[in-house]
């Protein structure tokens, strides 16, 4: 199973076309990161080692120069963080860019599921 961004309603993993990123290390950072995720989740404790974040929470300013170049010629695939950068975009995003629906299933059964709803 892929790993998955951690703000509310998103999804998102590195197969929908978006980087993820591990919570930063530092302190300070680190909780603009927990508070940007709380305000959004009440059951939010705050992250560990393993919480991730897409790419699709970041304004264009919190990425490196160089890997938005790199992606946007198809020679590199990761974008990368500045040490600074913090989430700030509450989408919900999709692998087209369109927000998504809480109410299209995704995952195994999916078609199913849709057919029962209708």
């Amino acid at each position: 199973m892929p790993a998955r961004c951690v703000v509310a309603r998103c999804s998102n993993t590195t197969q929908d076309g978006v980087s993820l990123f591990k919570f930063p290390k530092d302190p300070h950072v680190r909780s603009l990161w927990d508070r940007f995720v709380r305000m959004k989740r009440a059951d939010w404790r705050g992250g560990h080692d393993r919480s991730l974040i897409c790419s699709a929470h970041f304004t264009d300013e919190c990425f490196d120069i160089s890997s938005v170049t790199q992606k946007k010629l198809e020679f590199g695939k990761r974008l990368l963080l500045t040490k600074t950068a913090v989430p700030t975009l509450n989408v919900c995003p999709s692998v087209n860019g369109n927000p998504q629906s809480p109410s299209q299933p995704k995952g195994r059964g999916a078609f199913r599921k849709k057919i029962i709803q209708e």
